[in-house]
């Protein structure tokens, strides 16, 4: 990693005499000189070397909806391109295919993740893309029972007594 011409990062790996640079501030590929400071050049001497600059891949991801807690695993999902990345963050487990991945609301737990996918591509330039989910922690519900009724007691009208509002009443009968 270093600065070069005001780039702000860039990194470089040696394959046969060429260096290969990923970083989006670059131009086309053309020639650079160097300075060489030991190992099997002169101190201080210049050189030219052919640097060949590639585009970081396009990378696009989309999180899967936010959910509930206990919605449990959701298997299958993608949402990452270009084909061949990985899948990481809170509750993710990569699907080692390079297409898809499961999420596990309860292992990630409640809250707002980050989930992330990353790709390389064949000249060794990586790229990544996030999106958020969120886990919605489950409600807290209470309900008093009814005291217990005569067959004649007529219609029992305004009942309610359950907490959170908005909740639907339903009933079972116990033979």
């Amino acid at each position: 990693m270093g600065h070069l011409y005001g780039v702000l990062w860039w990194y470089a790996t040696r394959n046969n005499d060429y260096f290969f640079i990923c970083g989006y501030a670059f131009g086309p590929s053309t020639a650079y000189y160097v300075r060489g400071e030991g190992g099997c050049v002169t101190p201080g001497t210049c050189g030219s070397v052919s640097v060949t600059v590639n585009a970081l891949p396009m990378v696009t991801y989309t999180a899967p909806a936010d959910l509930c807690v206990d919605a449990g695993v959701q298997t299958g999902l993608g949402g990452g391109t270009a084909t061949g990345g990985v899948y990481s963050g809170a509750g993710v487990t990569d699907d080692g295919n390079g297409m898809t991945y499961a999420f596990d609301p309860a292992a990630a737990g409640v809250g707002v993740h980050t989930l992330t996918y990353t790709f390389t591509d064949g000249n060794g330039c990586t790229n990544v893309a996030s999106d958020d989910v969120e886990v919605f922690a489950l409600p807290t519900v209470n309900y008093t029972a009814l005291a217990d009724l005569c067959i004649d007691a007529g219609v029992q009208a305004g009942l309610g007594g359950g907490t959170a509002t908005g909740g639907v009443y339903y009933w079972s009968w116990c033979y």
